[in-house]
């Protein structure tokens, strides 16, 4: 079990060395801190498997406050998102239904997305596999009446008005809930290719995303649960990852620490019922602190589920993040 779990976090420090020597970024769409928590955000394979009604819902702030221009003119533009996820087993449909509501924002462009999607689930000797798809409108919207660009005449805002587009997309994904403590997820996302003249670039790209974990423990603790996971995406040109670790103790306090390209995060929550409730903090490897009012991002996150009378899978599970 040990040996499992050191070779677990081995590769994902492995695969994060190799992205740092290649000098990969950083890509298009929203990453949180604590993606072993917002599974659903990006895998609808996730949706059912908590057994419960539940809402789950995310702040992130980024960097502080930045700001473009000058006194009265000033305009934060730091990156900053909310999530809201919803989702639930159906019985009758042999799965689980999801909804998604996301906002993104950095600088003058915002995004805002809501999904909809259904997840089968089947039960086999190796644990509890979710096969899930979610339909994504999309809304666009950049405003280039508020851009500067310094130098009079400038192509690139002449004439710019504030633009804005509806999108179609899919979302697709599989998500597998082990029998023996481990998890492991893979989804792909955009996968509709869109070009919108108005902003003059494409707007979206597929990505991928790749998840996993082990939850294990020692005879010599047996109140403390820990889990090492790794989250990895791609738009197949740049790559994001993270790899964590965290402690639980007696499934009401967790803490721990993930790592990922631009920053080392501190993770911390707790249980209260049927409340969990959950903080990171980002402390920024990169240059932008410089600009920032604090040299990191701050993330919280919650998650209410409510019990449904529904067959319940027979799993035991060691990780106070299944509720």
């Amino acid at each position: 079990m040990k040996r499992r779990a050191l070779t677990l976090m081995l590769t994902g420090c492995l695969c994060g060395l190799a992205g740092h020597f290649v000098k990969l970024q950083a890509q298009q769409t929203a990453q949180f801190t604590q993606t072993m928590l917002t599974t659903l955000s990006y895998n609808p394979g996730f949706a059912g498997l908590s057994n419960g009604l539940c809402v789950s819902g995310l702040y992130r702030q980024s960097w502080g406050a930045i700001y473009d221009g000058a006194a009265e003119n000033r305009t934060k533009v730091n990156p900053w998102c909310g999530l809201l996820l919803v989702d639930a087993p159906v019985k009758a449909l042999k799965g689980a239904l999801s909804a998604e509501v996301l906002t993104d924002n950095i600088g003058f462009f915002k995004d805002v997305s809501f999904k909809l999607g259904y997840t089968y689930h089947l039960r086999t000797s190796i644990g509890h596999i979710g096969i899930g798809a979610q339909g994504v409108f999309l809304n666009k919207k950049a405003t280039y009446s508020k851009f500067d660009g310094k130098v009079g005449g400038d192509p690139t805002f002449t004439g710019k008005g504030d633009e804005s587009a509806l999108l179609g997309d899919v979302t697709v994904g599989a998500y597998l809930q082990g029998s023996r403590d481990y998890f492991a997820g893979v989804s792909m996302s955009h996968l509709v290719p869109q070009y919108n003249e108005n902003f003059g670039y494409r707007v979206q790209g597929p990505h991928l995303y790749l998840n996993g974990g082990y939850n294990f423990s020692f005879p010599e603790l047996p109140k403390i649960q820990f889990t090492a996971s790794g989250f990895m995406q791609t738009d197949f040109r740049c790559v994001d990852w993270s790899i964590s670790g965290l402690a639980s103790f007696n499934r009401q306090f967790w803490g721990g620490l993930s790592v990922r390209m631009d920053a080392l995060s501190l993770l911390a929550g707790l249980n209260i019922s049927k409340l969990r409730v959950g903080v990171a903090y980002d402390v920024n490897l990169n240059k932008m602190i410089k600009a920032s009012t604090m040299p990191g991002s701050l993330e919280v996150f919650f998650k209410y589920c409510f019990k449904l009378d529904t067959d319940k899978m027979n799993t035991v599970y060691k990780n106070a993040r299944y509720l």
